[in-house]
């Protein structure tokens, strides 16, 4: 029996995601993943969860307007160009409402993925 790699089960999850924002989804993704250290696998209730040394980020496609994207422990990191919304105690979350969106945030993105990476380092 062929044993399946977390990334081809996320690709036939978003292969099947009936989602307005499933393009935008893979893009973020995809930018994620750029940081060859963080990996990637599905939780039990579906979305992705990305994760290095501990969980990173988590989608949630609740709302069908924009993408949200949740850093379980987004108080850590450093955020000086506003790409975190909201002011919960610990995580943050950066939402995406179209690929233009996504494309503004690409770069602040991959810094704090990175600034994530440098940290679980520390």
């Amino acid at each position: 029996m062929r044993r399946i790699t977390e990334t081809a089960r996320v690709n036939e999850f978003l292969d099947r995601l009936n989602y307005p924002l499933r393009a935008e989804m893979n893009a973020v993704r995809m930018i994620i993943l750029a940081n060859k250290k963080v990996e990637e696998h599905l939780i039990s209730g579906g979305n992705p969860i990305f994760y290095y040394k501990d969980y990173m980020a988590t989608f949630n496609t609740g709302s069908r307007k924009c993408l949200t994207l949740i850093f379980h422990k987004g108080m850590n990191l450093h955020d000086p160009s506003g790409l975190f919304e909201g002011d919960h105690t610990v995580r943050r979350i950066v939402k995406f409402r179209n690929m233009k969106d996504v494309k503004a945030k690409e770069e602040n993105l991959k810094r704090v993925v990175n600034d994530w990476v440098t940290l679980m380092d520390g």
